[in-house]
């Protein structure tokens, strides 16, 4: 019983790393961060691996918040990171020299 648990535990975290690398890095491409995900996905697989084996080793929670974790923090860290960005857009003015108008709009 308790094994049958751990591999519907298991196979439910692979699915979420699954559907949330398909989604983002086929349909989310010309998003910069994901389509980060989708160029760097041996560091993704591995980040999942990892969730995977601590969930096999440790605790089924652990790997649910690592899991889950990933996917929330994937979809805040975008759009927080436009929001940073619209910030800083909006301290540019005609004023400043070039240097700090790419920095601000880089950064």
């Amino acid at each position: 019983m308790k094994i049958k648990r751990k591999v519907c535990y298991l196979s439910t975290q692979c699915l979420i790393y699954i559907f949330t690398f398909i989604l983002f890095s086929r349909y989310f491409k010309h998003v910069y961060l994901f389509g980060w995900l989708s160029h760097n996905k041996c560091l993704y697989l591995s980040v999942g691996i990892i969730t995977l084996l601590l969930t096999t080793f440790k605790s089924e929670r652990l790997g649910y918040v690592l899991a889950f974790g990933n996917l929330v923090g994937l979809i805040v860290g975008h759009y927080l990171g436009e929001l940073i960005r619209k910030i800083n857009m909006s301290k540019i003015t005609g004023m400043m020299d070039e240097q700090m108008k790419y920095k601000l709009s880089k950064n």
